[in-house]
């Protein structure tokens, strides 16, 4: 177990955020604005942004920055010898970088100036990982609010799993730890053979095996907001590599949790078509049904009343009657389907 240690004593700790990038040309800009307008101390900031074997304007676009802001650079992601070209650009960036905490985003994100100030109020001594607050950005579609407020609920069931000491979920564009934290459970090793995970299989490695906490950063100022998929078939890709790691989970209480939500889940409609055939059964049904829209539709109040988004809660019946058959086929397609991400087909 590697011991903690305390932070170099300065009032502001060195901060290397780091981008991976792949053909980011329509949102890579906006993005490095807003770095470029962080609150931070600029002496204490350093960005990596890493082109991962971009065919567009994305290397181009960060040359731009990076020739005016002496602490910035680009680097070229060395092809990995697997399939977890993410995984491969934050481990090469690491490398290359001198700060004391690890901040990641990803390309297609936007934040606020107080971003990086937020996210490093919440590094106390004990802590080695610190999970911020993602939204979706949606426009008047019912398709990208659906998204949105879906993921709010995914965002505040890390938070309370975070909350209760028992981390289990957490989201890689909005992402901070300690360099010793990485350091000390040996980086990806281990996990690096599996597409995605950059976050979530990080973050149980660092809670089973440092002496490092990982906790949830619950200020509105650390928000970071990034796109919705624009096509169902991204959409579905993108929930599949999500699925994707949920199989390599070490954590016997993790994946307790995961299938007895799975289960229940499964326990609507199982029991809905058992009751045409049996009434008696019909008061299960309704009993399974009432508790997942009743703890789903608190969750979702608390998640959106956190990012000011009350309004998208017209969307939660609709969402309903859609998350129960996608969340059953996404949890098997997960571990079944081959997907494909940023033109790339992931087995």
């Amino acid at each position: 177990m590697k011991k903690i240690q305390n932070p170099s004593g300065n009032r502001h700790p060195t901060v290397t955020i780091i981008i991976p990038a792949r053909n980011e040309e329509k949102y890579l800009r906006d993005l490095l604005l807003d770095i470029s307008h962080q609150s931070y101390p600029s002496e204490a900031l350093e960005v990596i942004i890493v082109d991962d074997y971009s065919t567009d304007r994305t290397a181009a676009i960060a040359n731009e920055f990076v020739a005016t802001h002496p602490k910035w650079k680009r680097i070229s992601l060395e092809k990995p010898q697997g399939k977890a070209y993410k995984k491969a650009a934050i481990q090469q960036a690491i490398q290359a970088s001198s700060g004391e905490i690890i901040l990641t985003t990803d390309a297609d994100c936007r934040m606020g100036k107080e971003w990086v100030s937020e996210m490093m109020q919440a590094f106390t001594p004990e802590v080695g990982l610190v999970s911020g607050p993602v939204q979706m950005w949606s426009n008047n579609s019912w398709f990208e609010q659906f998204q949105a407020l879906e993921f709010i609920g995914l965002i505040v069931l890390g938070a309370g799993s975070m909350h209760r000491k028992k981390p289990n979920m957490c989201n890689g564009a909005n992402l901070a730890y300690r360099r010793s934290a990485f350091l000390a459970v040996k980086g990806f090793e281990g996990i690096d053979h599996i597409a995605s995970g950059d976050d979530e299989l990080l973050m149980h490695k660092i809670f089973s095996n440092s002496d490092y906490k990982v906790c949830f950063q619950k200020s509105p100022l650390a928000i970071v907001s990034t796109a919705p998929c624009i096509s169902f078939k991204q959409f579905v890709n993108q929930r599949i590599r999500w699925v994707s790691k949920s199989s390599h989970y070490k954590n016997a209480g993790i994946t307790r949790t995961m299938s007895i939500v799975y289960l229940s889940i499964l326990g609507i409609p199982v029991t809905g078509i058992w009751a045409l055939f049996d009434p008696s059964i019909v008061n299960w049904f309704f009993v399974v049904l009432g508790l997942k829209i009743i703890s789903e539709s608190i969750v979702l109040w608390l998640g959106t009343s956190f990012f000011k988004r009350k309004s998208l809660m017209w969307l939660f019946l609709l969402e309903q009657c859609l998350h129960i058959p996608y969340v059953l086929w996404a949890g098997l397609a997960g571990n079944l389907k081959s997907y494909a991400w940023k033109d790339r087909i992931i087995q």
